[in-house]
């Protein structure tokens, strides 16, 4: 536990803060670059069916992003009104990344629904971990320099985690694939290693100073 005055900010402090962000950089784009590609080249998906999942899942994000909002700033808990989420939260998106990217063996119809489903639960975690994760800065301290040093070192973090995720993920899967020699456990084994990297990352945060 962090237990700087309100006024203080120490190196150490932003760092941990910061590195938050990372997880969002990861999750948000290993999304955008690459999931639709897995839907039509991998799972199968027709391209105008891939696209209407994607846009399901973004309007539905557009939906829970101020319902998690005011539900976490009006949250009254005894170790804090973010962490609850970001607790909640990093582990449905650890394993909803990990299950983006699974091919699952159903017929047509079925297949749409699930990766509706997932994405539904995907976008409503991250933004469990990502809302209060930057509510979560504003409450580190008071000072103005402060807050905008912690978010200076969360912007710093989640540029690092978009340039892994759209950098070396097809790496990833190369990997995996010369592990599996199987294509489609090497796309699942991809989004379990992002998975467990974005828990980790969340779940970490929930060590800093609430209110």
């Amino acid at each position: 536990m962090i237990t700087k005055s309100k006024n203080e900010v120490s190196f150490w402090l932003k760092l941990g803060y910061g590195i938050g962000s990372l997880g969002e950089g990861i999750g948000y784009n290993v999304f955008y670059s690459f999931f639709i590609y897995f839907l039509t080249t991998i799972a199968g998906v027709r391209p105008a069916i891939a696209g209407t999942i994607s846009l399901i899942a973004v309007i539905w994000d557009a939906v829970t992003d101020p319902m998690i909002g005011t539900w976490s700033d009006n949250t009254r808990n005894k170790i804090g009104r973010r962490r609850p989420f970001i607790m909640a939260g990093s582990v449905l998106c650890g394993i909803s990344i990990a299950l983006l990217f699974f091919n699952v063996n159903l017929s047509g119809e079925l297949k749409t629904a699930y990766y509706i489903i997932i994405n539904i639960i995907f976008w409503a975690s991250m933004t469990s971990c990502v809302i209060p994760h930057i509510s979560l800065g504003t409450d580190l301290t008071d000072d103005y320099h402060g807050r905008t040093g912690v978010r200076a070192y969360a912007t710093l973090m989640l540029n690092t985690g978009t340039l892994i995720a759209t950098s070396i993920t097809l790496m990833i899967v190369k990997f995996y694939s010369a592990i599996f020699m199987d294509t489609d456990t090497a796309w699942l084994f991809m989004g379990i290693t992002y998975g467990v990297l974005v828990l980790l990352d969340y779940d970490g945060q929930t060590q800093l100073r609430d209110r």
